[in-house]
């Protein structure tokens, strides 16, 4: 999702489409040199508004699964979609990665 890391990603919510953002992670305390960075990535925008519903997401068609720290703030932690990737990338022996917020990610 972030465009400058050089890797094909694909981003998914429970719904599909534009995600829900948290409020206080828009607030001018929280913007880093990262967020403003994240804004301002057209391709990273573009992918963010056009989420895979995670109905669709099969773990086996990727090489890793990413997933916010912060899963029930999301509602990823009920989601029985979200619940079922998670398990089936952790049987196949996926990799499955927890981050903490993707713009902190991409400031990498």
């Amino acid at each position: 999702m972030c465009s400058r890391c050089g890797s094909r990603d694909y981003a998914a919510s429970p719904r599909g489409g534009q995600p829900p953002l948290d409020p206080k992670s828009d607030e001018p305390s929280a913007q880093t040199e990262a967020t403003a960075r994240f804004k301002q990535d057209a391709t990273a925008q573009s992918a963010l508004a056009t989420t895979v519903a995670l109905s669709k997401v099969r773990a086996d068609d990727f090489d890793a699964v990413f997933y916010p720290v912060d899963t029930a703030l999301c509602g990823l932690s009920r989601d029985k979609h979200s619940i079922n990737l998670i398990e089936s990338a952790y049987a196949a022996e996926s990799r499955l990665h927890w981050y903490a917020t993707l713009p902190e990610c991409c400031a990498m």
